[in-house]
């Protein structure tokens, strides 16, 4: 086992000047991810380490009337602790959902954001949301739909040398919410997957759907959300099942494991608005 540098910056300009001099340095927040992946007694870190806790800019939390912008450094607990309206339903019922208290005292938006190996739990929800992430890279910074983190083939498509360090999520009010967490839940494995699901309505009519579905790969189709848009309710049954075959389909282009899983959550959400 060898010794580790460790850095402590203080600001965001002082970490990307450590990470333009060294791109293989590792963020440390909660350390929960990177603790489960060494998946063993003896934990192995890389040669240098950024711990993040003070880094002030990283744990703002701004409150418009369109929106709240969650800094990444914000532990999962805190964000749960906000008093109820300061930020979407849906979201809140995913982080609630991940794993245990003690983890969600240690683990970070940001950090469940970032994983490079899968789409964590949040991740679903903030698809649903449309919500977008504010990427800091030594060349610059930019605002990211987090749908664009999806790859050509699925997974996770980060930047390779970047910091997350806000998370701006729409609070408009959406009447119908649906969160779900298949498979193995405490360790999330192949098999473990968070779904969740909007929909809008006025005067009996659907006016917006969303699906999208994280895990080893990312799953969100708007063209086919789109297509039950200004349809009254409840739904047909022969367009649901159309619908839901056509998810299936897109689905196993990307991960044929997801497929069938995809299409049941899909058939449930479209099922409550029947």
């Amino acid at each position: 086992m060898t010794a580790s540098e460790v850095h402590l910056p203080v600001s965001i300009p002082e970490l990307l000047e450590l990470l333009k001099r060294n791109p293989q340095l590792l963020l440390f927040a909660g350390g929960t991810g990177i603790l489960r992946e060494k998946g063993s007694r003896f934990i192995d870190l890389p040669p240098s380490i950024a711990l993040l806790d003070n880094v002030a800019e990283l744990r703002t939390v701004t409150r418009t009337e369109r929106y709240v912008e969650l800094g990444s450094g914000l532990r999962l607990s805190e964000i749960l602790s906000f008093k109820q309206g300061t930020i979407a339903p849906i979201l809140r019922e995913a982080i609630a959902g991940i794993a245990n208290p003690v983890i969600r005292n240690l683990a970070t938006l940001g950090g469940n954001l970032a994983c490079r190996e899968r789409f964590m739990d949040s991740w679903s929800a903030l698809a649903c949301l449309d919500a977008l992430l504010e990427i800091r890279e030594p060349s610059g910074s930019h605002w990211m739909n987090v749908n664009r983190l999806i790859g050509e083939t699925g997974k996770p498509a980060l930047p390779p040398v970047m910091v997350i360090s806000r998370i701006r999520v729409p609070v408009d009010s959406w009447p119908f919410i649906l969160v779900r967490k298949l498979g193995q839940a405490g360790w999330p494995g192949d098999d473990t997957w968070t779904f969740a699901a909007l929909a809008k309505i006025d005067k009996g009519y659907l006016v917006d759907l969303r699906l999208a579905m994280g895990g080893r790969c990312g799953l969100r189709f708007p063209e086919l959300d789109s297509r039950l848009e200004g349809s009254s309710l409840p739904l047909g049954t022969k367009e649901v099942v159309a619908l839901v075959a056509d998810y299936r389909e897109a689905a196993w282009e990307l991960d044929p494991d997801a497929a069938l899983p995809f299409s049941r959550m899909a058939d449930l959400a479209l099922g409550k608005l029947r």
